[in-house]
Order: structure tokens, then C-alpha cells, then sequence
């Protein structure tokens, strides 16, 4: 049972932000600009781990997770897949270059649940590409 547990904290902790993206992935207006091969590829893995976790998205969610995949166009695949998740995601955090960090509310009914619990995503917007803990 232990390690069971372990294993679903690990896959909540691997899937909790869906959106680490790299230097130049959203503009200044919020559009995205990153390659659509690895932010789905980690979409993937998040739809994944929420899988393991028992808390899997909505058939409607995955649809249009499989629509962005295949929409040819990088910048609109990404925009499609983050507007998927963005009902799932309980806050954005933005790196932004010589600014402090910035961290703003995303949902409006993020209840908790007594004797469990609930899973969230977070956004991250990394403007400064910074990889270090």
C-alpha cells in the first residue's frame, strides 16, 4: 500500500505543472510560441499521471487534447491544448526576466475535499528559460 502511495504523490508532483515552457514559448500578449512536439509531448505525460492518479479528464477534455495534436500549426496546437486544460488549472505562475515571480488565482470554485482530496494543475510561464530549483 505504502507503495502505492508513494508512486501516485510522484506522479501528482510529475503532473502538477502541465505548462513548463521554454524561453519565447508565450508572447508579451499571452499567444503561444512554442513547438507543439514537446508541450504535447508533456501534455501527455500530465494526462497520464492524472490517469494514475484516478482523477482522469473528461472525454471532452481529451478530445480536444487529440484535436490540438493534430492541428498542423505549432502556435494554434499549443493555444488549443492550454485552453483544454485551462479548467483543470488551479493557478499561473510567470517567471518573467528581471521581475519578481507572479502567481495568479485561475480558478473560481477550487473547493477542497474533506477525508481526500482533489487534484489541480499549475502553469508555469517561464519567460526567463531558467531550468534551476
Amino acid at each position: 500500500m505504502r507503495t502505492t502511495i508513494a508512486r501516485g504523490a510522484a506522479a501528482a508532483l510529475a503532473g502538477a505543472v502541465f505548462c513548463v515552457s521554454a524561453t519565447g514559448s508565450w508572447s508579451q500578449s499571452g499567444k503561444p510560441t512554442a513547438a507543439a512536439q514537446p508541450f504535447l509531448a508533456h501534455v501527455a505525460r500530465v494526462e497520464q499521471a492524472l490517469d494514475a492518479l484516478g482523477t482522469p479528464l473528461s472525454k471532452a477534455t481529451k478530445s480536444s487534447l487529440r484535436a490540438a495534436a493534430a492541428e498542423p500549426r505549432d502556435a494554434r496546437a499549443v493555444e488549443l491544448a492550454d485552453r483544454a486544460l485551462a479548467p483543470y488549472c488551479l493557478a499561473t505562475v510567470r517567471i518573467p526576466k528581471g521581475k519578481p515571480l507572479q502567481a495568479t488565482a485561475q480558478l473560481q470554485d477550487a473547493r477542497l475535499q474533506e477525508q481526500g482530496w482533489r487534484t489541480f494543475l499549475i502553469k508555469v510561464v517561464n519567460d526567463t528559460g531558467t531550468t534551476s530549483t
